[in-house]
């Protein structure tokens, strides 16, 4: 796809290399074909990378500013990471320990039973790019396939999010981690109207929470983060994690372009990345001030045409995954699926 450019040797170099290049190949326009009505956006690849720059310079700028603040899971809407799939079927007389798992859900442990197979008895990581409390990756770690794949340093399931990590402080109840912060929020996501957890999902969490690792990263720290296998050796996610999920996360990044590159580097062989936000360019998610300054002092103002750099980020990076000879795509449900072609 990128005749004629040559890439440089620093990763990250690597990833803007070929976002640009992908730009001035799509130029002058790329339209995302997602579920959403196809829409045509313009693309200038000389403004392109300038504003990549800039882009790239509000998101380490936003990063920091996460984790000088400390980021409460209580104020997300969809803080807990439970995904059903298109069928939201859930019942709530059940605890979270006794529930089949969702549809979404199967879909993922399938993934993951693939990249088992193939991994050739390497470790293979399951990656919730920022999943929240990671409660559907709970779920699946508490199968007992999974979580003795887990003890054996055969899996690894983990979360990311920016700026938190829970907090292993026991409340007046005893709880740590996930646990403490269900019980302290003591609520589910109000999209499903749910308000309480039931002390037997607190009690599971309690107990299935360390067959889950939470790291503290943007997407394109990704690709310098280990995880620790059970008898502490620290495992690179570069080439290692076999799935990448991600809820619409992808929509709070200024870089979704290099975000959904660098994923594509992290993918195994016959890896999967389930991705909703790569087919809703229209979704990005406005920053709640209209300015954003950065380390310099310099001030860029989260105006529409800022906007519109970002959408058509979503859209390049997306259209260059799928374009991409190495990886297959397809939608389904509300996701787009991007898989790494196994050598």
């Amino acid at each position: 796809m990128f005749k004629g450019h040559r890439a440089p040797s620093n990763h990250l170099d690597q990833l803007k290399w070929s976002v640009q290049a992908a730009a001035k190949d799509l130029a002058p326009s790329v339209t995302l074909r997602g579920r959403a009505e196809p829409h045509e956006l313009p693309i200038k690849p000389k403004e392109y990378t300038r504003m990549l720059e800039t882009r790239l310079r509000v998101e380490q700028a936003i990063t920091r500013q996460y984790r000088q603040q400390g980021d409460d899971l209580g104020n997300w809407s969809f803080a807990n990471g439970r995904y059903l799939g298109g069928s939201f079927a859930w019942n709530k007389d059940l605890t979270y320990s006794n529930h089949p798992l969702t549809s979404l859900e199967s879909l993922i442990a399938k993934s993951i039973d693939h990249s088992l197979e193939k991994s050739d008895n390497k470790p293979v990581v399951a990656l919730d790019f920022g999943g929240g409390r990671g409660l559907s990756w709970m779920r699946i770690a508490s199968q007992p396939t999974y979580k003795e794949a887990i003890d054996r340093g055969q899996l690894v399931m983990a979360v990311t999010n920016l700026g938190s990590v829970p907090d292993q402080t026991p409340d007046r109840s005893g709880y740590t981690g996930i646990a403490r912060s269900l019980s302290t929020t003591n609520r589910i996501d109000r999209l499903y109207g749910e308000t309480s957890f039931q002390t037997e999902d607190l009690q599971w969490a309690q107990e299935s929470q360390h067959h889950v690792q939470y790291l503290d990263a943007n997407a394109l720290e990704l690709s310098d983060m280990t995880v620790a296998l059970p008898d502490g050796t620290p495992l690179p996610l570069m080439g290692n994690v076999g799935v990448i999920h991600e809820s619409y996360a992808l929509v709070h990044t200024h870089a979704p372009d290099l975000a959904l590159a660098n994923f594509g580097t992290l993918l195994s062989p016959g890896g999967t990345l389930y991705s909703q936000a790569a087919m809703y360019y229209h979704f990005m998610h406005s920053e709640q001030s209209t300015q954003v300054t950065l380390d310099d002092g310099e001030v860029v103002a989260m105006d529409d045409s800022y906007s519109h750099q970002r959408q058509v980020a979503l859209v390049v990076g997306s259209t260059m995954l799928q374009q991409q000879p190495d990886f297959s795509y397809a939608v389904d449900d509300d996701r787009g699926i991007f898989r790494r072609i196994a050598e």
